[in-house]
């Protein structure tokens, strides 16, 4: 299980921690292993329930998060980051980020227009525009008419690269 949530691994983490030092308390203790073999299996339990709730949590937010972003594609052509940003309350980068994701896992066909930096979805047929590709996560750029070399950012992922056109 991939858990979104930092409070939900701390705990996960304590609690594999404990389960762990329950298994060594039969090398470790003396007469006394069993009770403090349980002792520590009881702390890992207290420490492991609350962890794998919140982990669930956090993934069924992020699960209706992707749902909402979905959405939101499906219903506009093209947006603007902020526009997306916005709608789902959150700042430019984190929703940058879950795009991204959602290009990743979901297959989602985005594209970046350089020149009026916007998103739009992916149509296979681009009117002789030359189409980039960022070499960290394969998102699509459309390369600017108004520069001949620049070092940009991916739209997508933030990684620096450089940008050309022919135009």
């Amino acid at each position: 299980m991939r858990c979104h949530s930092k409070a939900g691994k701390t705990f996960l983490a304590i609690a594999v921690f404990f389960g762990v030092l329950a298994l060594f308390m039969r090398l470790i203790a003396g007469a006394e292993w069993l009770g403090s073999m349980l002792l520590f299996f009881l702390f890992a339990l207290l420490t492991g329930i609350p962890g794998w709730l919140l982990c669930k949590s956090a993934a069924r937010l992020q699960q209706d998060m992707q749902q909402k972003m979905q959405r939101f594609i499906d219903k506009h052509s093209s947006f603007y980051m902020s526009e997306l940003a916005d709608h789902l309350q959150l700042s430019d980068d984190q929703a940058r980020q879950n795009t991204l994701w959602l290009m990743k896992k979901q297959g989602v066909n985005l594209i970046y227009d350089s020149d009026a930096d916007r998103y739009a979805k992916f149509v296979t047929r681009l009117e002789g525009q030359i189409v980039e590709k960022c070499p960290s996560c394969y998102g699509r750029i459309i390369a600017s008419e108004y520069i001949e070399h620049q070092d940009v950012n991916c739209p997508f992922c933030g990684s620096p690269q450089p940008q050309y056109s022919t135009h």
